[in-house]
Order: structure tokens, then C-alpha cells, then sequence
């Protein structure tokens, strides 16, 4: 009777640890795959312009500095400093042309850390539409100019700025 115990303790603990390992809420999902917000997502609020992101793990929001309202006409680029080839590296911001003839840059910050300047690593390895600029002091850039939801990538983490 004692082995039949021990066994059931056993595979209940084996069980429960398997489960907790499995359904752990993962801060930063491996596989997700995010793009610059379409233009008609974009919203005009107290001066910002901002689009949520709802992506599990990386909900947060792609947001501008202080401008002028103005319409979002469309998207213009996407940059990206790789670190690593295409596998890794810092997207630097979405850039939307708006009604005025100016450009916004709206750059990703995550839910829990508003109004920090954070570095969205990312992956575009794989994605088509990323064009090679000409390395600049060591620092190789890629250009995505289609449209918004062309330009895709993989995040990786986030780190200080």
C-alpha cells in the first residue's frame, strides 16, 4: 500500500510541476510576430499619437513625441540597427507621413513601463520587404518601405535605453 502511495505522490508532483512549467505566463512569447501599426490605426490623443498593441506578452503601444494634430496620411519606413545580422538587433521606429507634410516616428513601449525609453529588440531574419542601407561606423541598417503591415519582425526582448 506504502509503494502505491509513494508512486501516486510521485506522478501528482511530477504533474503539478509539469503543469506549472507549461502554463506559466511567458513574459516575452518566442513566436509572435508584430509589424508597425496601419495607418488607420494610429489615434490622435493629448498631443501623442498612438495605436495599442494587444500581442500576448508584448501588449503595450507604438506612441510619437508631442506634435501638432494632423491626420495620418501613410507609412513611409521602418528602421532597423542590426547587432547581428538580421537575426537581432534594435528596431529604431515606424515613420508615418501626415496630412501637414511632416513626418511622426512612433516608437513601441511596453504596458508596464510608459514614457521609458526601452530598445524593442528584434529579428527580421527571414521576413521579405527589409532592404540593406550602407553600413555606417560598424552599425548595419535595414529599411522595410511597404506597407506597415509588410514590414514584420520578431521580438526578442526589451532592454534600457
Amino acid at each position: 500500500m506504502k509503494k502505491y502511495n509513494l508512486v501516486f505522490i510521485f506522478a501528482a508532483l511530477f504533474a503539478c510541476s509539469a503543469f506549472s512549467l507549461t502554463k506559466r505566463p511567458s513574459v516575452f512569447p518566442p513566436s509572435v510576430v508584430m509589424n508597425c501599426p496601419a495607418p488607420e490605426s494610429i489615434h490622435y490623443e493629448n498631443g501623442l499619437f498612438s495605436a495599442p498593441v494587444t500581442l500576448l506578452g508584448w501588449e503595450g503601444q507604438w506612441v510619437s513625441q508631442k506634435h501638432e494634430k494632423s491626420e495620418v496620411k501613410s507609412f513611409v519606413s521602418t528602421l532597423f540597427f542590426a547587432r547581428g545580422g538580421a537575426k537581432e538587433g534594435v528596431l529604431v521606429n515606424c515613420t508615418y507621413l501626415l496630412s501637414s507634410d511632416e513626418e511622426i516616428d512612433l516608437t513601441w513601449e511596453p504596458k508596464n513601463r510608459k514614457h521609458n525609453l526601452v530598445n524593442l529588440i528584434v529579428s527580421i531574419e527571414g521576413y521579405q520587404g527589409w532592404h540593406k542601407e550602407s553600413d555606417v561606423a560598424g552599425i548595419q541598417g535595414y529599411e522595410c518601405t511597404g506597407a506597415a503591415q509588410e514590414c514584420r519582425f520578431t521580438p526578442v526582448r526589451v532592454a534600457d535605453n
